[in-house]
């Protein structure tokens, strides 16, 4: 059979549906209706670093802060502006193309012109969510005034905790130390408009200073401090978690910071835009992580000049995943994020704290076995009036080609019953427009009724694995043609004659509403029959079922992969195990859970008490991401205590035994692969 496929300028899947036929339904049209003309992205030359950066008025650049520690950094973080409607596509990628091409080759044209890309030098381009115009920074960037607190003694060990997450509540009187002053040194608040006198490239810095001024000037009154700040109210801008009681920055900071209220514990805090955090397939977030990575670490340079004393230890709490991925540590913000840190290990003890993800029993992680000649179908269930875009992923094994599979999206048929037609088919064995490895991706389109509602794509990851993407319009819309819900069957054949048997594996991104987001956003779930959902005594099953493709181990985050991060699962404590949610490795993955932290007391009592919103409030969440910054609290203090050459040991399992070493570990040999070494009080 011949497929009609079409090649893309777009190096990423997503990528593909979000600029082209999932323009009208995703982030951007309920936003900003037009193509924005800012867009975050990150940007790769794989045979080489990143030297400078052209002014270039084709494609103009905006970049954050870098460490200055990675002078040559592989992976640029970056704003892409100067854009039209035109821009992301053919030919206008390109230019964006030739000019990331230009900045790793350090030529520039006096004419303007640009440099072209050589093949094999050829950049790989991730672009995230838009940045408003007023975000951005106008001039030139002063610098910060961090100034030392008179309360640190110098003769003592000062570390740095970094916060990245959304809602950072700095005026919160949980975060006063001796003398009533913030023990925050600087919040860079990315989504907030650039003051007259920017220290960052995007968004606002407020410094301790700052906010000790902000909270005199109010008399303690938060609303007016946010206000002031530009982060609530005024102008069209996306309403900040800071309006609601609850929110989960304010209550990870209090987790991470409560109990460590001596000014020897510097904070450092990046709150990320909301928009950024509304979208949670993880498509749009990694140019905000690794610039808030890169400022966290340049400002604790700075703390440590204010204090004349050497680098120091950082311990930087990320409570963010997502469902899909490679999970085998190579996607772009995995490698960039170990390329920082591993750089900043070697001037200071420096450590990555990420949850293992609240998946476990969300039916979204399959394992294929799939034999040379052999077929498989995997019932995939799409939920009714979801108003946010579906994404499933199957990834083939290292050294396996795309042009061995076929691969074809069944529509809804009865409940359980026989797969109802064909909405597409990739067949890149068969077809004229086999994509070149690495370079561009094939596409089919989806169609129902007529109309193009998602599209059936190939790309190969930066690991040279082949990625399959299936993406599905919402199935409720205004005015736009919907995806069908139902149960959707995804028949993969393995075309090849003789040859070992490939395992394939399947994830479905996290698509729920998150903040203050009313996406009406629905996960869907593979819906196997043979999947035992139940034990026989009603409790959810929490053991793989045999013979059944969906599988719970495997479900870790798939950015919980990155080689240098320390993850962190969740626990209760009556019965005592894993919490219900937590993710797990299958054994396969590169990366494994490497402690946890108790959230719920029981399934009758779940989550965990910490501050919210406001000073005097309290709020109760769970999940993995409660837990991790309970573990980086805890890994602040064994950094205070712990000899130099006892933390440049335990770098090599990213300090996952200093923290086991901290009093009070609970150890679960029978969950192992969800609690790791065990589970810290907290």
């Amino acid at each position: 059979m011949t497929t009609t496929s079409s090649t893309s300028t777009f190096n990423d899947a997503y990528t593909h549906w979000m600029m082209g036929p999932g323009r009208a339904y995703d982030f951007f049209a309920p936003r900003v209706g037009a193509m924005p003309s800012l867009l975050s992205a990150v940007i790769e030359r794989p045979g080489g670093h990143m030297s400078g950066t052209p002014t270039d008025a084709a494609a103009p650049l905006v970049t954050p802060t870098l460490w200055s520690g990675l002078a040559r950094p592989k992976f640029l973080p970056c704003i892409l502006s100067g854009a039209t409607a035109d821009t992301y596509d053919a030919p206008g990628l390109e230019t964006l193309w030739a000019h990331a091409a230009q900045i790793g080759a350090g030529a520039h044209s006096p004419a303007g012109g640009l440099v072209p890309a050589v093949a094999a030098e050829r950049p790989r381009v991730k672009i995230g969510h838009p940045v408003a115009q007023d975000a951005v920074a106008a001039g030139a960037l002063a610098s910060p005034n961090i100034a030392a607190d008179p309360a640190v003694d110098t003769s003592k060990p000062i570390v740095v905790l970094g916060i990245i997450d959304d809602g950072i509540a700095f005026a919160h009187s949980d975060l006063l130390g001796p003398g009533g002053k913030t023990r925050i040194d600087s919040v860079w608040v990315q989504g907030a408009p650039s003051p007259a006198n920017p220290t960052c490239g995007f968004g606002a810095e407020i410094t301790g200073s700052q906010i000790d001024a902000l909270r005199t000037q109010f008399g303690g009154d938060e609303d007016q401090v946010y206000r002031a700040a530009g982060i609530m109210g005024g102008g069209p801008r996306d309403p900040s978690p800071l309006t609601m009681a609850t929110c989960h920055g304010a209550h990870v900071l209090d987790l991470a910071t409560g109990g460590l209220s001596d000014a020897q514990v510097r904070i450092v805090a990046v709150d990320l835009p909301p928009a950024a955090t509304w979208d949670t397939s993880g498509f749009g977030k990694d140019m905000l992580m690794l610039a808030a990575m890169h400022h966290i670490f340049d400002r604790a340079d700075r703390i440590a000049a204010a204090y004349g004393v050497p680098a120091l230890p950082v311990v930087v709490n990320m409570s963010y995943g997502y469902s899909g991925g490679s999970h085998d540590g190579t996607a772009m913000v995995e490698a960039a994020l170990d390329e920082l840190v591993s750089a900043r290990r070697a001037a200071a003890p420096t450590a990555l704290i990420l949850p293992s993800g609240n998946s476990f029993l969300g039916a979204g992680h399959a394992r294929i076995d799939l034999a040379a000649g052999a077929s498989a179908a995997l019932p995939w269930r799409v939920h009714p009036n979801d108003r946010t875009s579906t994404f499933a992923e199957l990834w083939l094994p290292a050294g396996a080609d795309i042009t061995d599979l076929t691969v074809a999206l069944h529509a809804p048929g009865d409940t359980f019953g026989p797969a109802g037609p064909t909405l597409a088919t990739l067949d890149l064995g068969h077809s004229d427009l086999p994509p070149a490895p690495g370079t561009r991706l094939s596409s089919v389109p989806v169609t129902s009724r007529g109309a193009t509602v998602g599209a059936l794509s190939a790309d190969c990851s930066r690991g040279g694995r082949w990625r399959v993407l299936i993406a599905l319009a919402p199935t409720e819309a205004t005015d736009l043609a919907v995806a069908p819900a139902g149960l959707y069957t995804l028949a993969i054949t393995d075309t090849r004659a003789s040859g070992a048997t490939h395992l394939l594996t399947a994830y479905i991104q996290r698509d729920v509403s998150y903040g203050t987001a009313n996406s009406g956003a629905r996960q869907s779930y593979f819906d196997e029959p043979a999947n035992v959902v139940l034990d026989p005594d009603g409790a959810l099953a929490q053991d793989d079922t045999p013979g059944a493709m969906t599988r719970r181990r495997g479900a870790l985050s798939g950015l919980a992969t990155t080689p240098c991060a320390l993850v962190v699962g969740a626990a209760q404590r009556d019965p005592l195990g894993a919490a219900i949610f937590s993710g797990a490795s299958d054994g396969a993955d590169p990366q494994q859970v490497d402690i946890a932290a108790f959230v719920d007391a029981n399934s009758v009592t779940p989550g965990r008490r910490a501050s919210g919103t406001r000073s005097g409030s309290v709020a109760i969440l769970r999940g993995t991401s409660v837990a991790a910054p309970l573990v980086a609290r805890t890994l602040v203090e064994q950094f205070r205590t712990t000899s130099p050459a006892d933390l440049t040991a335990a770098a090599a399992d990213n300090y996952a035994s200093l923290v086991a070493a901290a009093p009070g570990l609970t150890t679960i040999t029978l969950e192992a692969d969800r609690v790791g070494k065990g589970v810290i009080a907290g």
